[in-house]
């Protein structure tokens, strides 16, 4: 069973192990994100503010291992930044994902890479006013804009992952966690996206007069349907990853149900190219 103590109870047992750590170095630490905030207990239990001794054990060793190497507390934060990024990438990698953007999204419509340009730039605006607006201070519109020049999306990310995932960088758990809901966000949000723009294809398709632009529009409609296919079997997959990690139902639907749900859609993909091929021979 998992051991949870105060701080104070943490450090003497910690001391007492021949490891010395003060409450100042600690709470130094705590200050620069590379050590998580205490778990709090519901109201009304005693000694609200609890750490998991052993996980916290082994962390602050390997910390210490670092400075004994040489590296100074800021120099530590960034190399864990940099795991944490690795780590993260190597997740999104494994399930279709270019750095932090969908490889299923590439040769996409303008329209498309409009609307996600725009879901990009609204993370932005969320992770610049984060960094920047401190003690109720608020950036005027004309200076987030001047910001948003200076950065590029990729960055801006990282940010946002470091500001949320740093404190449990030693937690891989956590970061598939955050990762792969980030994975199911983002094929839901172009899925619908690509719904939306799909009824807008059928209507034209409809009513065109011309037969040349209603051939190009069957083809670019199947090619979106397709696509939402795959985007489809992407989500079903990451909610049943998100249901295996947390090891509850996520969004109505066990893990198995999420496993059946992709597969049933892999086979609508598959039976729809078994029907091109078909046509095309």
């Amino acid at each position: 069973m998992t051991r949870k103590v105060k701080l104070s109870e943490l450090l003497r047992r910690l001391n007492e192990e021949g490891f010395c750590i003060s409450k100042e170095t600690f709470e130094y630490y705590q200050d620069l994100g590379i050590l998580p905030e205490p778990e709090i207990k519901p109201a009304g239990e005693r000694s609200r503010g609890v750490y998991e001794y052993d996980k916290m054990s082994v962390v602050l060793r390997q910390i210490q291992a670092m400075r004994e190497e040489g590296y100074t507390p800021a120099q530590i934060q960034e190399m864990i930044k940099g795991q944490i990024f690795e780590k993260y990438r190597n997740v999104l990698k494994k399930w279709g994902f270019s750095d932090y953007e969908l490889s299923e999204l590439k040769g996409i419509t303008p329209e498309e890479k409009k609307g996600g340009e725009k879901r990009h730039r609204d993370i932005m605006k969320e992770v610049i006013r984060e960094h920047f607006e401190k003690d109720g201070k608020k950036l005027s519109e004309e200076v987030l804009e001047i910001l948003l020049e200076y950065e590029t999306f990729d960055r801006t990310f990282e940010r946002k992952i470091s500001q949320e995932l740093l404190p449990y960088w030693f937690s891989d758990t956590t970061i598939d966690l955050h990762a792969v809901k980030y994975i199911s966000n983002e094929a839901d949000h172009y899925k619908h996206g690509l719904i939306t723009a799909i009824a807008e294809i059928a209507t034209e398709i409809d009513s065109s007069k011309n037969k040349a632009v209603k051939k190009a529009l069957r083809e670019i409609h199947k090619k979106l349907v397709r696509r939402v296919g795959r985007l489809q079997i992407i989500s079903a997959n990451a909610k049943a990853r998100l249901a295996e990690i947390t090891g509850k139902p996520y969004d109505g639907q066990t893990q198995e149900q999420w496993e059946e749900t992709a597969k049933r859609y892999q086979e609508i993909i598959e039976s729809d190219n078994k029907a091109r091929e078909k046509t095309t021979t």
